[in-house]
Formats: C-alpha cells, sequence, structure tokens
C-alpha cells in the first residue's frame, strides 16, 4: 500500500509508530475502537470514499476522541466536535445513525471502564470514590447510582472481586 505524503498519511504513520513497539499482550488490551479507527484511516486513504464510509470513519473517530477523554468531567459533545474539526450537529447526526447519543455512549463508556477498573482491584477505603473520579464522575454518589441503573447492583460489589 503507497500513500501519498502529508495530512492522513502523517497521522496513519504516527499511530503506527506509536503502536509498533507495542508487544502482542499490549495490542490485545487495546480497545478495539483505537484499532477500528486505525484501520478506518487506511481504508480512508487506501481508497476514495463514499458519504457513508465519511460516516463510518467519523463515528470511529467520535467513538476514539469519547474514549479518550473518559477521565475529563467537562468531556462535552461541543468539545470533541472542536476536536474533530466537525459541527455538534454533525456529531450528533453520526451518533444517531448508529443508534445512540453522545450522552448514552459517554456514560455507557465511563461505566464500562469503571468496572474493569473495580473487578481486579483490591478492596480499599475510598476505592468507589477514586474510580469514580478516574472515569470522569464529579461525584461517588452520582457514579454510584449510575453503577447501579447500569449493573445492577453497587460498584462496592465489584471491588477486590478477582476475574
Amino acid at each position: 500500500l503507497r500513500l501519498p505524503r502529508g495530512g492522513l498519511s502523517t497521522l496513519i504513520g504516527s499511530l503506527l509508530q506509536a503502536l509498533w513497539p507495542l508487544g502482542a499482550e499490549d495490542l490485545g488490551a487495546l480497545d478495539g475502537g483505537l484499532l477500528d479507527y486505525l484501520a478506518s484511516l487506511i481504508g480512508q486513504a487506501a481508497r476514495g470514499q463514499t458519504k457513508e464510509e465519511r460516516g463510518r470513519v467519523s463515528l470511529a473517530r467520535i467513538l476514539y476522541e469519547i474514549e479518550a477523554g473518559l477521565g475529563d468531567p467537562a468531556l462535552s459533545a461541543a468539545a470533541v466536535a472542536r476536536r474533530l474539526g466537525i459541527s455538534r450537529s454533525h456529531l450528533y447526526a453520526v451518533l444517531a445513525q448508529a443508534g445512540t447519543s453522545f450522552a448514552a455512549e459517554l456514560r455507557r463508556r465511563r461505566l464500562d471502564a469503571a468496572a474493569r477498573l473495580l473487578e481486579g482491584a483490591p478492596a480499599r477505603s475510598g476505592l468507589v470514590g477514586d474510580v469514580a473520579m478516574r472515569c470522569g464522575y464529579s461525584d461517588a454518589a452520582s457514579f454510584t447510582r449510575a453503577f447501579r441503573r447500569r449493573f445492577g447492583h453497587p460498584p462496592s460489589l465489584l471491588s477486590g472481586r478477582k476475574t
């Protein structure tokens, strides 16, 4: 595959350079969103893109930006759209076409990340609050309510559990 220099090719090259030193175990631990994003970029660069393909690339980029900003309590659709150089209405339209919304995707990804952090962590005082802050929640109470709604039990049930 031969790509022209600059722009998209530079972005693909920098992503590949960042991934190259990682071992198989590290690559396996990467969120599929990053790899999907990279695959979309390579596909976009290798051929002309249809409107549908641009939408898929945009969805992958949006999901990657959400994942990258999970710990930021102020993460917003406007901030993600700004970083991606797209309008908020385009961001909302891409997510709606995929059957989701910005708020729902952000909440789902934050809670999934929190569950992963809690599952293998040794039980200790303040763990739930620490995980809540790391996952972008400003207080443990709202995090606990959201976690219970999503998983049917409080986050404290996962802390100290070994998988």
